[in-house]
């Protein structure tokens, strides 16, 4: 037997947002995580060289041979990136170079297990 609704009728009260006081500076910053991982980078390798406005092949050759061979860290790279930007176009392309590399990492992987 289904259960029956409870016929009381209970008041609703207005809710209110709270106010959040502005952050400092210095708290924003230590909330992008992403950009310690690109300063880290930086220090350590230095750019990677990815733009935009390279043609694909170009784009994906740039992220292999900074992650020097590493497939699997490249393709992790561009989906960091994408998830990161703001800019659609970046977004877009840097997405679209992270399938591939994905795809081409598993390819790769399944030969090797053959």
């Amino acid at each position: 037997m289904a259960k029956r609704k409870s016929r009381r009728r209970t008041r609703k009260t207005r809710r209110t947002r709270r106010r959040v006081p502005a952050l400092a500076a210095s708290t924003v910053v230590k909330r992008r995580w992403f950009q310690k991982v690109v300063a880290q980078r930086l220090a350590t390798k230095g750019p990677t060289g990815w733009r935009k406005k390279y043609p694909p092949e170009k784009r994906r050759r740039i992220m292999i041979r900074a992650h020097d061979g590493d497939i699997l860290a490249a393709a992790r790279a561009c989906q960091a990136l994408a998830n990161v930007t703001k800019d659609p176009e970046t977004k877009r392309k840097a997405r679209a170079d992270a399938k591939y590399l994905f795809e081409l990492y598993r390819k790769k992987k399944a030969k090797r297990k053959a």
